[in-house]
């Protein structure tokens, strides 16, 4: 977490001095991603006013989605969920118009997805997350195939399909690296816990969140430990574990 909190400084400083704006593009868009592993709104609102700062005319349409979709997860991260779909839906323009099949595509239809879910429209959530996953395996990229498992299990969890749940959200983890991936990693462990609570496999429920314990290192933000927390408070409700799940749940509330 310290190498990650070095490299997003390293990165920020880029985003505001580089000479050449596509170099301060690239540099948003990995801040953005390690903004949302952090989970620290404050440089999350930074990153989000350097970004706004990038000349638009001098960029080409790869360079113009991508920092689209970096102002549209950073604007989430802080919040505006209206400023995030505004950018998304820019995002959608630029990759439409020119057919743009990237890890910037994935991001965009992930986004689609996650505002469908904010609404409640789960079910419409679920082909932008699939459209996500098709593009992310053909690149060939573990990291954004984990997310989007991750968000498949979220739709079917929301729509009560416990085995589709379960199914996607082991996927997810089975993408995972031999290192702590944060918000995405609890997004995998939580759905896959809570589906085998579901379906009445309490011993895998707990295992599943003590493998998370076991690889969270030290020096995690409390904002990830309080997540987390109230993550495993609400899979021991499902438990019948109710003492249980308030201790937790009382423990991610004074985390952060």
């Amino acid at each position: 977490i310290h190498e990650i909190q070095h490299d997003l400084d390293l990165l920020l400083s880029v985003v505001s001095s580089a000479q050449h704006p596509a170099i301060r593009v690239r540099a948003v868009c990995v801040a953005a991603t390690l903004c949302n592993l952090t989970r620290k709104g404050e440089q999350a609102r930074l990153a989000y006013e350097l970004a706004k700062s990038v000349p638009e005319p001098e960029l080409q349409a790869y360079d113009l989605a991508a920092l689209d979709c970096a102002r549209a997860m950073l604007a989430f991260q802080i919040g505006d969920s209206q400023a995030s779909l505004k950018h998304l839906e820019a995002a959608v323009a630029v990759t439409t118009s020119t057919g743009l099949a990237s890890s910037v595509a994935v991001r965009v239809h992930t986004g689609l997805g996650i505002h469908a879910c904010l609404a409640g429209r789960y079910e419409e959530g679920i082909p932008h997350h699939t459209a996500a996953l098709q593009t992310a395996i053909r690149l060939g990229n573990d990291g954004l195939c984990a997310g989007s498992c991750g968000n498949l299990a979220a739709c079917f969890g929301r729509l009560g399909a416990q085995r589709d749940q379960l199914n996607w959200a082991r996927r997810a983890l089975a993408y995972q690296s031999p290192r702590f991936e944060g918000y995405p990693e609890l997004q995998a462990a939580y759905w896959a816990a809570l589906g085998h609570a579901s379906l009445d496999d309490r011993s895998a429920a707990l295992d599943t969140m003590a493998r998370v314990d076991a690889r969270m290192p030290p020096g995690v933000p409390d904002s990830i430990r309080s997540v987390w927390a109230l993550m495993k408070a609400d899979v021991l409700w499902a438990l019948g574990s109710e003492k249980s799940a308030r201790t937790t749940a009382l423990e991610g509330i004074a985390a952060d």
